[in-house]
Order: structure tokens, then C-alpha cells, then sequence
């Protein structure tokens, strides 16, 4: 049986207990911490919609993680053509863009730049980035735009296993859940870091 999550939404973790809601892990149903087990480095493709400039913010948003992580967690894999239902495609992580109406966002269609949806059973299975078209994103600083690069870097994080981390008393994580009109957050904190590390070490050579 595969189930889904979501990150970046209203979703909470209700029927787990207040220290596993604060361990900024994303968790299974029954509160355990999810990861891609060994299945890593995780393959990704663009999506058929998604712009150069979302491809350039995934690129950069990866080597980031990696750079920063010393481990090698993705692997682009090129780009994939979109087809009406390819969001319930589960063999394929697809990065891509959804405009505020589509059923992807729920009630959050004008709240969230972007999403990301997860599969799992006994580890995570599958996972889908999207950007909300209704917000405007720009990779160079342009007056009145989210930035892409930062958004990308934290939806990553959403994808490898984390949920937000709203402490801001040693610093502000990547997966802080508010950024606003042209903030950039383009480096990992050392929380960011020792969480991936904690979790995906092993793959380090």
C-alpha cells in the first residue's frame, strides 16, 4: 500500500506525539522519520512546462545540497513530457509548474510559490515538485519576485525528508516556512546539513 503526504501545505501530524512534531523530519502515518533508504542518488526530471530559469533554479538547488552535504543525493535525468494525469505517475519525480487552480494546491492555491507531494510505504517512493505559475519568480532579483533558486533549494529539502524548521534562534534553515517577496536563501544552515548528513551518510565515499 503506498500513501501520500505533502509538504509546504496545511497537512499536520496529529495523531504523533509533540516531539516527533518538532523533529523536522518528514513522518510516515504511524511517526516514523521517512527517507529514501539506499534507493540514492534520486533520479529527477523536468517537467515538459518547466522553464530554463526553474531548470537553472533545480540545478542550482542541487548542486547546493550536495556541495554543502559532501553527498552525491541527486541525479537529473532529463526532461519528460507532460501529459493530463502525469501527476499520479508514481515512478517518476517530476519537477514542474501548476497554476493556483489546479486541484494539487487544495485550499492553498494562492499561498504556496510551490508544493511538494510524497508517496511512501516502508520508505519514501516517489516525490513531485511543483511552482505555482500564479507567483512570480525570478533567478536574478527582480523587483517584486520570490526567489526561484531559494524556493527550489527548499523544496529539495522537502523531497530528501524534511519538514519545516521554523527556529530562527541559531540561525534561519532553508526549510523555514515563509520567505517572502525578494528574499534569497540560497545556503544551507548547519541544521540543514547535519540532518541530511544524519540521514543519507552512508552514501558519502
Amino acid at each position: 500500500m503506498i500513501a501520500m503526504l505533502s509538504g509546504c501545505g496545511d497537512e499536520t501530524l496529529s495523531n504523533c506525539n509533540a516531539g516527533m512534531e518538532t523533529s523536522v523530519y518528514l513522518v510516515s502515518s504511524d511517526c516514523r522519520p521517512l527517507t529514501w533508504g539506499q534507493a540514492i542518488p534520486i533520479s529527477l526530471f523536468y517537467g515538459s512546462t518547466l522553464s530554463s530559469d526553474g531548470q537553472f533554479a533545480i540545478r542550482e538547488a542541487v548542486k547546493t545540497w550536495e556541495e554543502q552535504t559532501g553527498l552525491h543525493l541527486f541525479e537529473i535525468m532529463g526532461t519528460y513530457q507532460e501529459y493530463p494525469g502525469i501527476e499520479n505517475n508514481q515512478s517518476i519525480n517530476l519537477i514542474s509548474v501548476r497554476p493556483s487552480s489546479d486541484p494539487i494546491w487544495g485550499t492553498a492555491g494562492n499561498k504556496e510559490p510551490a508544493k511538494t507531494v510524497y508517496y511512501y510505504r516502508d520508505y519514501l517512493v516517489n516525490s513531485d515538485v511543483y511552482f505555482n505559475t500564479s507567483f512570480k519568480f525570478s533567478i536574478q532579483n527582480e523587483p517584486q519576485t520570490y526567489d526561484l533558486i531559494s524556493v527550489a533549494l527548499h523544496e529539495l529539502g522537502h523531497v530528501l525528508g524534511l519538514d519545516h524548521d521554523n527556529d530562527i534562534s541559531s540561525g534561519v534553515s532553508v526549510m523555514n516556512s515563509t520567505i517572502f517577496v525578494g528574499q534569497q536563501r540560497r545556503t544551507l544552515s548547519p541544521r540543514d546539513i547535519e540532518r541530511i548528513q544524519a540521514l543519507y551518510g552512508y552514501t558519502s565515499n
